[in-house]
């Protein structure tokens, strides 16, 4: 199957910062501009903010948590990890920092400590759909699709307009081979947030892609994917890696091969530029690609 395009869950940043547990004058300001530089996406700013403010007061859970958030957006998870044990240490019941080194975990591959996480953060708030979230997706990584979908039906009994758990319960019935069920997940996820990318992108894939060929349909393929292109202004590598393959599907290689090749341009990931790249070997070899179909 495809890379999951996984839909993480978490909380956001405004409502973490308590700029009353700091000291000193300036304090809250370096917390504001924090959360500011945060939000534009540039991380080191925010990190330097949140340094600032730590110096004011050393025992902000609070900092230390979107610091260490911030670290795991940069992609520099070993220092994530010690900005939410820190957290963790002087708030020993705090959720969402649980949640946060949970997805740190998670994101260097480190499933069996991620759910450990996931099953803390619960253990203090039973109805963070967060947490079921996350957990869920961890499960579905270990290959435990059945865990994966209970916590993804829990996310839902707590909030049935959730905008991530029909997505993830979608990619693990697909992992199961339950196409049905994953077609009905994602047209829900759509329901409830008709610019989610990820689910047209994962509709197209599908529809261009499953072992069963009851789900194959070039011009839906397409169609979907195109929607997916359109809402992500052709920024990413994985809609257009879909595009291919519903060209493909319909029997044009030379625009599978064309429309491949921008894909692997685009990307600088390095896993999916090598699958990618596996992908325009099957183009050129004049066949479409098939998802490998997984035991139930």
């Amino acid at each position: 199957m495809k890379r999951l395009f996984l839909s993480l869950a978490v909380v956001s940043l405004g409502c973490l910062i308590i700029l009353s547990d700091l000291h000193g004058q300036n304090a809250p300001n370096f917390v504001s501009r924090g959360n500011a530089w945060f939000e534009k996406g540039d991380f080191d700013k925010a990190i330097a903010e949140y340094s600032e403010a730590l110096r004011y007061n050393p025992k902000s859970a609070s900092v230390y948590y979107s610091r260490g958030l911030a670290w795991n957006n940069k992609g520099d998870y070993d220092k994530s990890l010690v900005d939410y044990t820190q957290a963790l240490t002087l708030e020993p019941k705090n959720a969402n920092a649980y949640n946060g080194r949970g997805l740190t975990y998670y994101r260097k591959g480190d499933y069996d400590k991620a759910i450990a996480d996931f099953t803390q953060a619960l253990a203090v708030d039973p109805k963070d759909k967060y947490a079921n979230n996350n957990r869920g997706n961890a499960w579905r990584e270990k290959g435990n699709y059945d865990k994966a979908v209970v916590d993804f039906n829990q996310a839902l009994t707590i909030d049935p307009k959730d905008r991530y758990a029909n997505y993830n319960r979608g990619l693990t019935w697909n992992k199961k081979g339950e196409y049905e069920k994953a077609i009905a997940d994602y047209t829900q996820a759509l329901a409830i947030n008709p610019k989610n990318v990820n689910a047209w992108n994962q509709l197209g894939w599908m529809n261009a892609t499953c072992p069963d060929v009851k789900y194959r349909d070039g011009k839906k393929a397409y169609e979907n994917a195109n929607k997916a292109y359109i809402l992500d202004g052709g920024k990413s590598g994985n809609s257009i890696d879909t595009l291919a393959a519903a060209y493909a599907e319909s029997g044009d290689f030379e625009k599978a091969k064309e429309w491949e090749a921008k894909a692997i341009a685009l990307t600088t990931v390095e896993k999916d530029k090598s699958l990618f790249l596996a992908h325009l070997e099957v183009y050129k070899q004049g066949k479409p690609y098939r998802q490998e179909a997984e035991k139930k």
